[in-house]
């Protein structure tokens, strides 16, 4: 349910969804840490609240991302979500 709750907020694309968003695939991983998908909607959350300037901090929000798109993959190598996160992380710390 709360993975759910927490798509329905990632779609609206804005900081408050966004944000809550963000606590709400937390509270599911805190539930089930081995849900590979859940790791990777966690980082495209991040990954957005970086590149919208959502967050307070650029590098904690992208450092965010890596983290949960490294867990994700390690999960699920084959989760292309995750691999776009990687992507876009790595991508703002100028490796192209």
């Amino acid at each position: 349910d709360f993975y759910l709750l927490a798509l329905e907020q990632h779609t609206t694309f804005s900081r408050a969804g966004n944000a809550e968003a963000i606590r709400l695939f937390l509270r599911a991983l805190e539930l089930d840490p081995a849900f590979a998908n859940c790791w990777a909607e966690l980082a495209y959350a991040y990954s957005i609240e970086a590149c919208n300037g959502f967050g307070d901090d650029l590098l904690t929000s992208i450092e965010n991302g890596r983290i949960t798109a490294e867990n994700a993959l390690r999960l699920d190598p084959t989760d292309s979500c995750a691999h776009a996160c990687l992507g876009n992380v790595r991508a703002c710390l100028g490796d192209l």
